[in-house]
């Protein structure tokens, strides 16, 4: 019974007691009608993806390539290497998940990430960042091999510039903070996605000469895991 039905038997029954007639004596017809209850909804709420931990730490080794990132991504068997090596760690954590009914969909999440490295051989520099990462792992495949793809967006500081990064800054000098961009790619069992194999172009430039007149970089062709806590 609806509560506009249940006001109009309660006042019904009032006026029938001031009256001095018998509720009882009332014909069916005299009361409102009863509305059924309406129909449950069939379809059940899309579930978010089942992911790792929200926490991860993440270890990697990698190695200079002497290309501009976009030869990398696009041709990278031209790919050669310098002796310059990088070994880096971060701490992550998961910020966002997109829903559903957002613009870009139930996939898509947003980590936040601060990492420190150290270059060993031709370049010996600290590094230290912090960016943002967003990621998607919505692939048809996810419960084969659990994957992720994503890419960052943040400040990097070297405390030494490199002669690869003087070569490629574009004004002879370089300069130690510079964009950070780093395209990822992470494979995971599905049956453990706390653990991920991670490669990464682990890249500082100065986004077409936004940073002291810089354009080039440098670029470390970088493997290793992510423990997700």
């Amino acid at each position: 019974m609806t509560f506009e039905g249940l006001c109009k038997v309660i006042l019904v029954g009032l006026f029938a007691v001031f009256d001095g007639v018998q509720l009882g004596q009332l014909s069916a017809s005299e009361f409102p009608p009863v509305a059924p209850p309406a129909p449950k909804s069939s379809v059940a709420p899309a579930l978010q993806p089942a992911r790792p931990a929200e926490w991860a730490v993440t270890i990697l080794g990698g190695v200079l390539n002497k290309a501009n990132l976009s030869s990398v991504l696009i041709t990278p068997w031209t790919s050669s290497f310098d002796d310059t090596q990088l070994l880096s760690g971060t701490v992550s954590r998961r910020v966002y998940e997109f829903s559903q009914d957002s613009i870009l969909g139930r996939y898509w999440f947003i980590d936040w990430e601060v990492g420190v490295g150290q270059r060993f051989g031709n370049s010996k520099a600290s590094e230290f960042w912090t960016a943002l990462y967003i990621k998607y792992d919505g692939f048809p495949w996810s419960n084969t091999i659990y994957m992720t793809t994503g890419a960052s967006t943040g400040l990097n500081y070297a405390t030494n510039i490199s002669d690869h990064e003087v070569g490629k800054s574009g004004n002879g000098t370089g300069t130690k903070l510079l964009h950070y961009l780093a395209p990822e790619i992470t494979f995971a069992d599905p049956d453990n996605r706390d653990f991920e194999i991670v490669t990464r172009l682990h890249h500082r430039s100065g986004v077409f000469h936004l940073f002291d007149g810089v354009d080039g970089g440098s670029t470390f062709l970088s493997i290793g895991f992510r423990q997700h806590f």
